[in-house]
């Protein structure tokens, strides 16, 4: 495999440039590179977003993570562990991720590892949930339960940030379906000036959301 650390400098480096701090810095370790074999060997699916196939080789799945985080140390310095990663956005819908709820207990667990061999102190979360965050044996599309990833996440020890909860599950709705989401669409929309001044708007959303 061949890395491109140039291309870490040239993604963030416009962020810094406008004022965002590493701690305002959220990277979904998502879209994994097309070049990765599958489980079954067979091209790899795509989704509305990328790549939505699992990597089949999990070894070589942490050697991608353990280079990326050695490459974002170099440019950042300290400061890379500030950073705040997620494994996806939405990944536990099919459409995402395309994979068994072991499957993704697998993926997340070795991507918790790799990353933290070198960003020991890294913040990560499973990415934004759909809907209630419940997969249930009729639900053909979901990928994972929340409750049940995250009582996986303690028998492993691993340590989770958050579970945020995806902005689409309110802005999608109209805004008087509930006081909740109301709430959730005037902190998006309408973020109050100290949220602005501290954090970016979505970030500020889904922070006044877990409160």
């Amino acid at each position: 495999m061949q890395f491109r650390p140039e291309l870490i400098r040239r993604r963030l480096e416009p962020y810094l440039a406008a004022g965002y701090r590493p701690r305002d810095i959220t990277i979904a370790l998502e879209n994994v590179p097309w070049d990765l074999a599958t489980r079954d060997d067979r091209p790899p699916k795509a989704g509305a977003w990328g790549r939505r196939s699992p990597p089949g080789d999990l070894d070589e799945w942490a050697r991608v993570i353990r280079q990326f985080a050695t490459d974002l140390a170099a440019y950042l310095g300290t400061e890379a562990s500030a950073v705040q990663f997620e494994t996806g956005v939405e990944y536990d819908e099919k459409v995402s991720f395309d994979a068994s709820a072991g499957e993704f207990f697998r993926y997340y667990e070795t991507t918790d590892r790799a990353l933290h061999a070198v960003l020991p102190e890294a913040a990560l979360t499973p990415g934004e949930f759909t809907g209630l965050g419940t997969c249930t044996p009729n639900m053909a599309h979901c990928v994972y339960d929340t409750r049940e990833f995250l009582e996986f996440a303690a028998r492993d020890h691993l340590k989770i940030a958050d579970v945020p909860r995806s902005l689409h599950s309110f802005l999608d709705k109209p805004a008087n379906v509930s006081a909740a989401a109301a709430a959730a669409r005037h902190t998006l929309l309408c973020p109050p000036a100290a949220d602005r001044a501290r954090d970016p708007p979505v970030r500020a959303a889904q922070r006044a959301l877990r409160q």
